[in-house]
């Protein structure tokens, strides 16, 4: 069984996963407080080194860096705004794409 944090529950003295490196999450105005005080914090505590809130009604990206245990706003990007930000920097693409 998998918590919001990603990391399988320990069974029988089995150790859990590594948390994901990044973890990409669809947001909504029914799940926004929820992604952001219950979710985060609890991302940051298992390690997670990168978190995008993806809006696909406001057409927005965030996106946050861990950094000594907090978290930091990299960006906020709306519409067809060009993306190349961490842990996918090498890349970069038009967000609207993701709105096809």
């Amino acid at each position: 069984m998998r918590p919001a944090t990603g990391r399988l529950i320990p069974a029988q003295g089995r150790l859990t996963q590594p948390p994901p490196a990044t973890n990409i999450a669809s947001t909504s105005a029914a799940t926004a407080q929820t992604d952001r005080s219950l979710k985060l914090p609890i991302y940051a505590e298992q390690g997670v080194g990168h978190c995008w809130l993806v809006d696909p009604l406001l057409r927005t990206l965030e996106a946050y860096a861990l950094s000594d245990g907090r978290w930091l706003l990299l960006a906020t990007l709306k519409e067809a705004e060009p993306v190349r930000l961490p842990p996918f920097d090498a890349i970069e693409f038009a967000l609207d794409a993701l709105w096809a």
